[in-house]
């Protein structure tokens, strides 16, 4: 006669099963695993640490995973390029980790508008890297190919300064350095193309002490092949 199950028993059963159910799912907790292929370029914890759940104040991430397959390059177009680029726009591009290497690559993504804080659009490059040899953070610089009118001014590009966001000279006026922000339609790191915000007759600071800044009184001295 074959044994059966009870009604107690029966429910004790199911209980048992939906606890075996709790423990595994539990137990998967124990392995992480990412959406997508990527490097481990961050580790906030280390074994032993205690891990709060995500919704716990104190809660911080494990490690940080950086996709390196593609990378994606994104560059500011300034307002006066904004009406020549679009999707498909292609731009030569090349790596300071990499001299004399330029790649050229299609514009994947365009904002498509011009940001009101700096007056620039932002565009993204997918850079294809199965080899791996690009690393996340490695500075870029990015030719429009976009050509300028006869007259736009040319600087050398020590003469710009500061952040996408902030590009600027230092004006010499009166002995005196002041600000001026500027847009950079390119900038090779050799020479760059100012699309706007300087007038052809304005003395800029080329070079000098790095102790100079807004407000230093200076003695200006022509650069030699520069015109007065």
């Amino acid at each position: 006669m074959a044994a059966g199950v009870g009604p107690d028993g029966a429910d004790r059963l199911e209980v048992a099963k939906a606890e075996l159910g709790r423990l595994r799912a539990l137990s998967g907790f124990a392995t992480l695993r990412a959406p997508f292929d990527g490097r481990i370029t961050a580790r906030e914890l280390h074994p032993g640490a205690l891990v709060h759940a995500g919704t716990d104040a104190e809660a911080k991430p494990i490690v940080e995973i950086t996709r390196t397959d593609p990378l994606r390059l994104v560059f500011q177009v300034p307002e006066s390029l904004v009406p020549h680029v679009e999707q498909g726009h292609e731009v030569d591009v090349t790596f300071k980790a990499l001299p004399g290497q330029e790649r050229t690559y299609p514009i994947t993504r365009v904002s498509g508008a011009v940001n009101p804080d700096n007056r620039y659009m932002r565009a993204e490059v997918d850079v294809p890297n199965e080899e791996g040899e690009l690393r996340p953070g490695m500075y870029a610089s990015v030719h429009l190919g976009v050509t300028m009118k006869e007259e736009a001014l040319v600087l050398p590009s020590r003469a710009v300064r500061g952040p996408d966001t902030d590009r600027h000279v230092l004006l010499v006026r009166d002995g005196v350095l002041e600000k001026q922000k500027v847009t950079v339609a390119s900038d090779d790191g050799r020479t760059a193309v100012i699309a706007g915000g300087l007038s052809p007759d304005a003395r800029v600071m080329i070079s000098g002490s790095t102790l100079a800044t807004v407000g230093s009184k200076v003695d200006a001295v022509l650069e030699e092949g520069s015109e007065e």
